[in-house]
């Protein structure tokens, strides 16, 4: 079950991968969303940046002139990178006038170099009882100005109007406020993408924390090579076709560095956050439609692993991030 959750204006939200480019807006509610996807051109997105600028602007205009219906000029791009810096900070609770100033003076503990090179922003989460003191909850992100000045520089060569750049966190903390609130309160959601994925985990409905797991599609279709000893094309091919009764794959081989790499965040947030674990999983991205990664996350987790697709609109999963980009009800 999905939320009708109105936008007072249309934005068109980017998320820029290593493998594939995924775009999507929201007119009026999610339900009548528009979206699309193309191929990243090889080379030209490494960690979130971007290092071929014209052929990545030449690349998505071609898809916003072309069958996308995607005319939208405002746009918002959701980045993800291991140089982003986020951190989960429990501060004093002041008034909302105070915070930038108190949370510009944290963010200095946090930045490794000068905070000049670095473009920060923050979120309010919720206020949180402390040692018995009303404590402010907050979500820091800060983001090299080198890696920030690649999505100006391409916004500025496609010529659309640049809302916001937002983190992909809060992204995902957006498109989140689409799930049944009664179904999705302590949960996972787990981005896999082409050569990364993103664990984002959630307690009580309210964001916890986010791991970049250095595991994604492309490892899932080079151990079924593996396995198969066939080519990676056919590898692939199997992979989309993961239904196919013809796979026959060894799932506590294939998946085990998924596995460990998960079991580790899953304790942290036994360990820190909720001592009860998760209830749901939630799969997004190009890899989750691999069935048996969802049957063997559900089984090495104990949880309920389910993908988007099964019960939002169609093709939700893949672009959840980019929705969530478009959702604009205010700054990160």
């Amino acid at each position: 079950m999905t939320a009708i959750k109105k936008f007072k204006r249309s934005y068109l939200g980017i998320d820029i991968g290593s493998k594939n480019i995924k775009l999507a807006s929201t007119p009026d509610d999610i339900h009548k969303y528009k979206y699309s996807t193309i191929k990243t051109p090889p080379g030209s997105c490494i960690n979130g940046y971007i290092k071929d600028i014209p052929t990545m602007a030449d690349a998505i205009n071609n898809c916003l002139n072309g069958e996308s219906k995607l005319s939208v000029k405002n746009v918002v791009f959701s980045i993800l990178s291991s140089d982003i810096i986020i951190r989960d900070m429990i501060i004093p609770a002041v008034p909302a006038k105070e915070l930038p100033r108190l949370v510009n003076n944290i963010a200095e503990e946090y930045i490794p170099t000068s905070l000049d090179e670095f473009v920060t922003d923050f979120k309010p989460l919720e206020i949180v009882n402390n040692g018995g003191m009303q404590k402010q909850r907050i979500l820091l992100a800060a983001a090299p100005r080198s890696l920030i000045n690649g999505y100006l520089e391409l916004a500025d060569k496609m010529s659309m109007n640049l809302s916001a750049i937002d983190v992909y966190q809060n992204c995902i903390i957006k498109a989140a406020g689409c799930l049944d609130k009664s179904e999705y309160v302590d949960y996972l959601i787990l981005d896999v993408g082409g050569q990364r994925s993103t664990a984002t985990f959630f307690e009580g409905g309210v964001f916890a924390f986010s791991r970049i797991l250095d595991l994604g599609g492309d490892d899932i279709t080079r151990m079924i090579s593996g396995e198969e000893n066939i080519p990676m094309n056919e590898a692939e091919k199997l992979k989309k076709e993961s239904a196919c009764p013809n796979l026959v794959i060894n799932s506590s081989h294939l998946f085990e560095d998924f596995k460990n790499a998960l079991e580790r965040c899953v304790d942290y947030y036994v360990t820190r956050y909720n001592p009860h674990g998760l209830q749901k999983g939630l799969l997004i991205g190009g890899g989750a439609s691999f069935l048996p990664l969802q049957s063997y996350i559900s089984e090495c987790l104990n949880l309920m692993a389910v993908t988007a697709d099964s019960f939002l609109p169609h093709g939700c999963g893949m672009v959840f991030n980019a929705l969530g980009a478009s959702m604009r009800e205010g700054k990160l």
